[in-house]
C-alpha cells in the first residue's frame, strides 16, 4: 500500500524541490508547462533564486483547480513520503524558540555556543546573568 501523500499548499514547494531533481520529470515538467520554463530551469540549478516564489505561485494555483497536479511526476510516492518527513524533521531540528540555553561565561565558551547555534531558526533572544553562567532565552 503506498503512503498517503497530500499535495497541499504546505507540502507543495518539497515535493517539488524533490521531484525536479529526477531529470526525467524535469524534462517532462518542462514540456507540460513551457509557460514557466526559465523559471523552472533557474530553481533546478538554484533553489534559492528568486524564480521559486512565482514557480510555488504557479503550482499552487495548480494544486488549488487540481489537486492530484503533480501525482503523474511521482515514480516512488514512498521514497517521496520519506524524504518529506525528513525534511519536516530536520526543520524541526532547527527551531530553536522556546528553548534556554545554559552558556558558561567567557569569549570561548560564547563563541563555541554561537557555533551551535548557526542556522538554527529563532526570533530573537534574551541573555540574563546567572552566578558563572548565561542563560540565553530563545523566542
Amino acid at each position: 500500500m503506498e503512503p498517503n501523500l497530500s499535495f497541499d499548499i504546505g507540502s507543495m514547494p518539497d515535493i517539488l524541490h524533490i521531484i525536479i531533481r529526477d531529470d526525467d520529470v524535469f524534462t517532462q515538467i518542462k514540456k507540460d508547462y513551457p509557460e514557466i520554463l526559465a523559471d523552472l530551469t533557474t530553481l533546478k540549478t538554484n533553489p534559492n533564486c528568486t524564480c521559486r516564489g512565482k514557480v510555488g505561485k504557479f503550482f499552487s494555483d495548480k494544486l488549488a483547480s487540481e489537486p492530484t497536479v503533480l501525482d503523474k511526476y511521482i515514480k516512488d510516492r514512498a521514497a517521496v513520503a520519506s524524504q518529506i518527513d525528513q525534511i519536516r524533521q530536520k526543520r524541526l531540528e532547527n527551531v530553536i524558540g522556546g528553548k534556554v540555553f545554559k552558556v558558561p561565561l567567557g569569549d570561548d565558551a560564547w563563541s563555541a555556543f554561537n557555533r551551535q547555534i548557526q542556522g538554527k531558526v529563532y526570533r530573537g533572544f534574551s541573555v540574563v546573568k546567572e552566578f558563572d553562567y548565561l542563560m540565553v532565552y530563545f523566542l
